[in-house]
């Protein structure tokens, strides 16, 4: 993507903050955009922040023969479980306007815990279509209360398309080139019921996914027919379907469709369970529930064999043994990681505490050192902290350890509540968890130029023989990356982190690509570990 034109406004006195778009610092609802139908049943109103574009003529036959009345079907709703244990709902709405358009607005409310700390998220997607799914317009919200929405809306014409992201109250505008006829990442629920089961040739074609700001070939193959038992008690006979956007492969859909073509239900693989959405009546879904039990944070670590202290240890190799051929992205080779591939299902990877030869090009660019949505270094919290934290100091490699000691000092609240915030919210809120302590720390270090970039893999557990999802900071020192970790109060980084990926966390968009190789662990995986005798 190549963005062409940008422009920043900032409206007045909004508290800074943002939701990841996936529950666990960005993955809840990367299912988002694209899996809205994760609750099959939601339906679209027509949003005040999406206005009809009075200049475009409708785009087919078929739309300028349509009467001029607005039509709608009957709000869905849904019930969202993982696995059998309910965590929220869903509702659709679809309107069919007078100039043969279509509106859909799909919602999700969605709670569960995080290491014992009740973490909820809220998201909505509007849609602006033609008859055959071609999209005009959306608006992409969500909310992780306590904090503040954060908004995405993308206006198409000219073959062309303007994002307008707002995050901590600042609203940045961009503008990228864009396929002509790119489809809405719902447009497959309208037209699943007209796809010929016994066809050899899956249906694909090419969607928008707000939640990546990035078009993606989408694949649609029809399957057998099962009968099946909704969360109401319901049986049905549905007809099954497949669905994986390639930008997204971590999160597969099958939907499942009765002979009119309405969707009952829809599934998707997550950190080793199954999301599942139920069609059901809205006096079901909204059924007051009890205490979320599914727990994102515990539910989801890897067992390994205890060690005691592993990150005071010289070094660790990790053999990890995938249940299927490992199909997605080697975690990165650096001075202290190295990643061999020993067969299409087992990796190993062995981490050091350093002292290795740097990368031949270990990569630090303009972005390292830029201020963004997410890391406000030019924030001024973050650089009255940054001020407060290194005093006297110059130089870069001893600024970052002080730095990194006082962020682990300061963020004395330390909770799950929050998916992910951005550097300046942290900078004013002091709470968090190792995202806050990541993004906080980098900002800081741009603040004081010093170029930095967050990362995230899985951190080692002392003493509890578990593997944790983990976000860390990189700045760049003396020709290579050096790990940073605040959340560990800023002690030395040995062999108990285990990078997969790293970003500058150059638009909010990046924060979720960046934790898409982590679940790429996140089903069936067994780690077995060695260390020097």
């Amino acid at each position: 993507m190549r963005r062409l034109t940008r422009h920043r406004s900032v409206p007045g006195n909004r508290r800074p903050s943002i939701s990841a778009q996936v529950l666990d610092a960005a993955v809840w609802c990367s299912v988002g955009a694209f899996a809205a139908s994760v609750a099959p049943a939601q339906t679209p109103v027509i949003s005040p922040g999406i206005t009809a574009d009075k200049s475009r003529p409708p785009a087919t036959e078929s739309a300028r023969r349509q009467p001029a009345t607005e039509t709608a079907i009957p709000t869905q709703w849904s019930v969202i479980r993982i696995d059998d244990t309910r965590v929220g709902h869903g509702r659709y709405d679809e309107r069919r306007l007078a100039d043969g358009t279509v509106r859909t607005r799909s919602t999700m409310k969605q709670s569960v815990r995080r290491f014992g700390e009740e973490l909820t998220i809220e998201s909505s997607l509007v849609t602006h279509e033609t008859a055959d799914g071609r999209l005009l317009a959306f608006e992409q919200t969500t909310r992780n209360p306590p904090s503040s929405e954060t908004r995405l809306s993308g206006r198409f014409a000219g073959g062309r398309v303007t994002l307008t992201s707002t995050v901590n109250g600042v609203a940045d505008t961009t503008e990228m080139p864009v396929e002509p006829g790119v489809r809405s990442p719902l447009w497959q629920e309208r037209v699943l019921g007209k796809i010929d089961a016994a066809a050899d040739t899956p249906m694909t074609f090419r969607a928008f996914l707000p939640d990546l700001k990035a078009v993606s070939d989408v694949r649609v193959t029809a399957g057998g027919t099962v009968d099946r038992t909704l969360a109401d008690g319901m049986r049905k006979r549905l007809r099954a379907f497949d669905v994986v956007a390639a930008e997204l492969k971590q999160f597969p859909f099958r939907f499942f469709v009765d002979g009119r073509g309405e969707i009952w239900a829809s599934e998707t693989p997550f950190f080793g369970r199954l999301m599942r959405s139920d069609r059901v009546s809205a006096e079901f879904a909204l059924a007051e529930g009890g205490p979320a039990e599914f727990d994102i944070g515990n539910d989801t670590l890897i067992d390994v064999r205890p060690l005691k202290d592993p990150h005071r240890l010289r070094e660790i190799v990790y053999r990890v043994s995938f249940p299927d051929a490992f199909v997605g992205d080697l975690p990165p080779s650096s001075s202290r990681q190295r990643v061999e591939r020993i067969d299409d299902r087992t990796l190993r990877i062995t981490v050091t505490s350093g002292g290795g030869s740097p990368p031949s090009r270990p990569a630090s660019g303009r972005e390292h050192l830029a201020s963004t949505q997410l890391v406000q270094a030019d924030d001024f919290r973050v650089r009255r902290h940054a001020d407060d934290a290194i005093g006297p100091l110059r130089d870069p490699a001893r600024v970052a350890d002080a730095l990194t000691g006082y962020v682990g000092r300061t963020l004395v609240e330390k909770n799950f509540s929050t998916a992910m915030a951005s550097a300046a919210e942290v900078a004013e809120t002091l709470s968090g968890d190792c995202t806050e302590h990541a993004v906080l720390l980098a900002a800081m270090l741009r603040a004081k130029r010093i170029p930095s970039r967050v990362a995230v893999g899985f951190l080692y557990l002392p003493g509890r023989g578990k593997l944790g999802g983990h976000m860390w900071t990189e700045a760049f020192l003396d020709g290579d990356w050096k790990p940073l970790d605040a959340t560990l109060g800023g002690r030395p980084v040995g062999p108990g982190h285990i990078k997969l990926a790293d970003s500058a966390l150059s638009d909010d968009a990046a924060a979720l690509t960046l934790f898409l190789p982590v679940l790429d662990w996140s089903s069936g995986v067994k780690v077995d570990v060695t260390t020097p005798e």
